[in-house]
């Protein structure tokens, strides 16, 4: 992907979460940490004999702008927009693209669903909110700044019991065990 500096900050393009594209990615994070077992001998010394992959962490910051310039299919912000633009935009601010990201940010987040991330290392799967705010400094303008901590999650499916039926179409209730070992299964 490529990477260019604007107005001192170094940025990343064509990146998304989910459906939603991030007009300007300041930063990226992505963390990935092994949990490794530690067990004491009969000498003191803690030996070593496991290691866990955890899920990978993305920590990231970028904006959301209201006037993007398109140049050759890359959108960047634009610092020069005109004071009658930016009013019309005041005016008009439930439908400022901005207002318009942030807001489908906000509802990705809440509706605890998995998806992808799109950086510049690659992308990574399955991934949802730790963390999600919005600081706001000086200069922002027609822009929203974010902030996003981001961890990838392990689905799993469920395993067909010996009835046919899946997991979690048994009720987890002691009527519903006395049923299975009637049953013979539990014999």
């Amino acid at each position: 992907m490529p990477s260019k500096n604007f107005l001192g900050v170094p940025v990343v393009f064509l990146s998304s979460l989910g459906d939603i594209d991030i007009h300007l990615l300041e930063q990226v994070t992505i963390t990935h940490e092994s949990l490794v077992s530690k067990n004491p001998t009969e000498t003191g010394v803690n030996i070593t004999d496991h290691l866990v992959n955890l899920p990978a962490v993305i920590q990231m910051s970028g904006r959301f702008v209201d006037a993007p310039l398109s140049t050759g299919g890359v959108d960047l912000p634009n610092p020069f927009q005109s004071f009658a633009t930016a009013l019309t935009q005041l005016e008009n601010v439930t439908e400022a693209l901005s207002i318009r990201q942030w807001n489908a940010l906000e509802n990705l987040r809440e509706s605890k669903t998995e998806f992808d991330v799109v950086v510049q290392q690659g992308t990574y799967e399955n991934m949802v909110f730790r963390s999600l705010s919005a600081p706001r400094a000086k200069g922002d303008g027609g822009s929203i700044r974010f902030q996003a901590e981001l961890q990838q999650i392990l689905v799993t499916g469920t395993i067909p019991l010996l009835g046919g039926g899946a997991a979690d179409d048994v009720a987890h209730s002691s009527d519903a065990l006395d049923d299975l070992g009637q049953q013979g299964m539990f014999q």
